[in-house]
């Protein structure tokens, strides 16, 4: 029996919750299936589709590099990649869902936002080679995603103002630096007992980018996040950002979901967006 049968047969085990498995399958993930080995630490993700082989295969590639700087947190090990899956060594912890940031005291929030801010000094100062060397190549800046997307909202009750805060981060560039591209609360890691921020995952999405674009999925995530993380981060680089600024970015972001998937609003891309703009009084 090779690999991918046994692999495939640990799959069909977990889905359907057979008494002898050990596997868990991590339901959230939009372009994997994800299966955890809680026996042996391991979690296997299968590709959906050729665009995300081609994103675990940059992964692959771009962890290789990453694992030559020190962070203060855990990054992903690669133990094994094919055309099938890849298999990598698991972090132990919890990620910080909804449910669990929200049983977080403002101190541990805090502790985690500091936490970050160190991450995200040491992320930026890598040198952009890094993602020059993946294959799926970026065609585009995050702005200039969004403006198209906002673009799609000509003539709608709120193009004029996703408009204006689109120009305000236009005008707030800053030289660009390699960036996570997705830290949520998803992609990090806690030690569930003492709610210690312990690592963070998933760099399918790495690229060059702006400083801020980082910063706003920690707003997103929590807002009580923001502030530490700024502090740390302007101690370790001397960048003092701009928090009006990064509160823009992530209103684009979820403005130019709005506008995207206006005519898909069973969405969850969509609802998400409704419920942020509605919690941050844009709505």
């Amino acid at each position: 029996m090779n690999n991918k049968t046994i692999f495939d047969e640990h799959w069909l085990n977990a889905k359907t919750g057979h008494p002898d498995s050990w596997f868990e399958i991590v339901e959230h993930g939009w372009e994997q299936h994800v299966l955890v080995d809680h026996q042996r630490n391991l979690v296997y993700r299968y590709p959906r589709n050729k665009n995300a082989k081609a994103k675990l295969d940059d992964e692959v590639q771009v962890l290789s590099e990453l694992h030559g700087i020190v962070f203060n947190l855990a990054i992903p090990v690669i133990e094994e990649h094919s055309n099938d899956f890849t298999l990598y060594k698991y972090i132990p912890g919890d990620v910080m869902d909804e449910k669990t940031i929200k049983s977080l005291s403002n101190e541990q929030v805090e502790k985690i936002g500091t936490d970050l801010g160190v991450f995200l000094s040491i992320l930026h100062s890598a040198s952009p080679e890094i993602v020059k060397s993946k294959k799926t190549k970026q065609t585009m800046s995050l702005y200039q995603y969004y403006a198209q997307r906002i673009e799609k909202s000509l003539g709608s009750d709120f193009y004029i103002h996703a408009k204006k805060l689109l120009e305000k981060i236009e005008h707030e560039q800053t030289d660009e630096v390699v960036v996570h591209g997705d830290l949520h609360g998803l992609n990090m890691v806690i030690e569930p007992i003492n709610a210690q921020l312990v690592g963070v995952i998933d760099f399918s999405e790495l690229e060059l980018g702006n400083r801020f674009q980082d910063f706003r999925k920690l707003f997103m995530t929590d807002r009580r996040l923001l502030d530490s993380a700024l502090q740390s981060y302007s101690e370790k680089t001397g960048n003092n950002l701009d928090k009006e600024v990064i509160l823009a970015w992530a209103y684009v972001n979820e403005w130019a979901n709005i506008a995207y998937f206006k005519d898909q609003q069973n969405s969850p891309t969509y609802i998400r967006a409704q419920k942020h703009l509605k919690l941050w009084g844009e709505l």
